[in-house]
C-alpha cells in the first residue's frame, strides 16, 4: 500500500502555521503482539487551519480465521484549538468489529470478536474536548459482539438486538 503525506510550514516561529495532507491506499497495519490485519483502501486526512478532516477513510479487518469481515467509513472534521478537539462533525458508516476495538484500544480490551451493524450512521457532534455520540448500533446471533475489558475481566457479548447511543441531555 501506500501512505502519501504533504506538509506545509508558515507563519512565523511565535506563530507557526502547519497543514498537512495524508492520502491513504491499501495500506495494511498490523498492531504489535496482535494477529489482526487492519487495512485502510482508501481515505484522506487533512491537518490545517484549526481543524482535522477526514474524507472517505475507510477501515477493514478481515479475520479469514474466524469469517469476519467489517468496514468503517469516516467523514467530517473536528476543529481543534491547538491540538485539542474543540468542536465535532463525524459521521462514522458501517460496521465496527471486535478486532477494531482490540486493535484500536489494546489497553482497554483483553479480548474482542464479532460485529455490530451502524444503522445509518454514527454521528459524533458539538462542542468541547469530547464529542456527543448518536446512533444505534444493530448485533446479530451469527457474528455477536463480545469483548473483555481490562478493568472487568467478564466477557460481555451482544448476541441480537440493538443499543441505541445518546447523549441528549447527559450534561
Amino acid at each position: 500500500g501506500a501512505a502519501e503525506l504533504s506538509a506545509q510550514l508558515t507563519g512565523t516561529a511565535l506563530t507557526p502555521q502547519v497543514s498537512a495532507e495524508l492520502g491513504l491506499r491499501d495500506v495494511r497495519l498490523r498492531p504489535s503482539g496482535q494477529e489482526t490485519v487492519i487495512r485502510v483502501p482508501t481515505g484522506q486526512i487533512k491537518l490545517g487551519q484549526n481543524s482535522l478532516g477526514f474524507s472517505d477513510v475507510r477501515i477493514r479487518v478481515d479475520d479469514t480465521y474466524l469469517d469476519e469481515r467489517a468496514e468503517l467509513v469516516v467523514r467530517g472534521g473536528i476543529g481543534l484549538v491547538g491540538l485539542t478537539p474543540a468542536t465535532w462533525g463525524l459521521i462514522i458508516e458501517g460496521q465496527i468489529a471486535g478486532k477494531m476495538l482490540l486493535a484500536l484500544a489494546p489497553s482497554e480490551f483483553s479480548q474482542a470478536s464479532g460485529v455490530a451493524e451502524i444503522e445509518d450512521n454514527l454521528t459524533l457532534s458539538g462542542r468541547g474536548a469530547r464529542p456527543e455520540v448518536f446512533g444505534t448500533l444493530r448485533f446479530s446471533p451469527v457474528q455477536p459482539l463480545a469483548f473483555v475489558p481490562r478493568k472487568w475481566p467478564r466477557e460481555l457479548a451482544f448476541r441480537g438486538g440493538a443499543v441505541t447511543l445518546s447523549d441528549a441531555g447527559a450534561h
